[in-house]
């Protein structure tokens, strides 16, 4: 009724709108926030190169085994070099010399042995020794008198600063004679031979009888009178042993004179 007749207003406003109005007016104005945009582009790049680069690392792995397996078959056929140098070993008096299937019995003196590049050097002034050699070598003994070169044999090497024998069983020596006095400068040995050298002279005797000693012990033979030799044994009873002396003779040695035998190392 009041409306009707004009003593109220047409429209009434709400008391919320009113409030909101109010904080309208007094609210500070707003300022926009940033929005912050994501790129996902690069990712995806980095993950569809992921398989790529696994690939890759796979590939050169593959590359450095196979380089390194070529190398190493490579190492392997490449000969094996002995030694390059081995410092100078004595010997003497009872020792033995073992490489391989080579063998040298010490039976007096004494002597300096070395390697250089697998070429094995004997050096001696007064030596007496039993050499067998089995296999393949290079080797060689300087004395003051001879330079005798070897391969492979067995003989007995006994000399002294003035001289010496060498009384071959198997095999062959060449032998170089640092005071040639009789018109030849290197002489070949030939099995069975015996060869007696002195400071002016030497004497080969090739009709020495070599006895098979390569599958017999070597025995030490002490005896009553203080004589001491290495020997093989050929026969033995109760009343004799008969022997093959290490400088190439046979000897039989009464029982009776014999203080004690020993049997050396193999």
């Amino acid at each position: 009724m009041l409306s009707a007749e004009g003593l109220l207003p047409a429209q009434k406003s709400l008391p919320h709108e009113n409030w909101r109005r109010f904080k309208a007016a007094f609210a500070p104005p707003r300022t926009p926030q940033p929005v912050v945009e994501l790129k996902y582009r690069r990712a995806r790049k980095f993950y569809h190169a992921l398989p790529w680069a696994a690939a890759a690392l796979v590939l050169v792995g593959f590359s450095i085994a196979f380089w390194f397996i070529q190398s190493e078959s490579r190492t392997a056929e490449k000969p094996t070099i002995a030694r390059t140098n081995i410092a100078p070993k004595k010997f003497s008096h009872g020792e033995i010399y073992r490489h391989g299937k080579k063998e040298i019995r010490f039976m007096a003196g004494d002597a300096q042995i070395s390697e250089t590049r697998g070429t094995i050097r004997v050096a001696a002034q007064t030596l007496k020794a039993d050499f067998r050699l089995h296999e393949k070598a290079d080797m060689h003994i300087e004395h003051p008198l001879v330079s005798v070169a070897i391969t492979g044999t067995e003989f007995i090497f006994d000399a002294s600063p003035a001289r010496g024998t060498i009384v071959l069983r198997h095999g062959s020596l060449s032998i170089t004679f640092r005071n040639p006095q009789q018109g030849e400068d290197t002489l070949r040995m030939t099995a069975p031979a015996k060869l007696d050298f002195t400071q002016t002279r030497h004497t080969l005797d090739r009709k020495v009888v070599a006895t098979d000693t390569s599958d017999k012990p070597l025995f030490r033979y002490e005896l009553a009178d203080g004589e001491t030799f290495y020997a093989f044994q050929l026969a033995t009873s109760r009343e004799r042993h008969r022997v093959h002396l290490l400088g190439g003779k046979e000897q039989v040695v009464r029982v009776g004179d014999i203080v004690r035998v020993t049997q050396m190392e193999p």
